[in-house]
C-alpha cells in the first residue's frame, strides 16, 4: 500500500512513523487479521521493537504506532531495502 498525503516539514522518520500510524487504520477499519509492516527505515524499525523514553523527541508518535499495533491481531513488522 502506498500513502500520500501533507505533514508539512518533518523529518524522514516522523514520515516513515505518520505512514504507518496511517496504514495500521487501514485494516483495522477492513476487520483484517493478520498482517506484515515493511518500512525501509532501520531507525523507525528499530524505534519500533525497542522501548522507548518519554523524552525522546519521536516518542508520542512511535507510541501511537505500538497502541495501533498491540491491538487483537497479528502484526509483524520487517526492515526491507529500498529499491533503486
Amino acid at each position: 500500500m502506498g500513502y500520500a498525503g501533507f505533514i508539512g516539514f518533518a523529518s524522514n522518520c516522523v514520515a516513515e512513523l505518520w505512514v504507518i500510524s496511517e496504514g495500521l487504520k487501514v485494516p483495522i477499519a477492513l476487520d483484517i487479521s493478520r498482517l506484515i509492516v515493511e518500512s525501509d527505515s532501520l531507525v523507525v524499525v528499530t524505534l519500533l521493537q525497542q522501548n522507548i523514553e518519554d523524552t525522546h523527541p519521536l516518542a508520542t508518535l512511535v507510541k501511537h504506532c505500538k497502541y495501533l499495533w498491540n491491538r487483537d491481531w497479528d502484526v509483524h513488522l520487517k526492515h526491507t531495502l529500498r529499491e533503486v
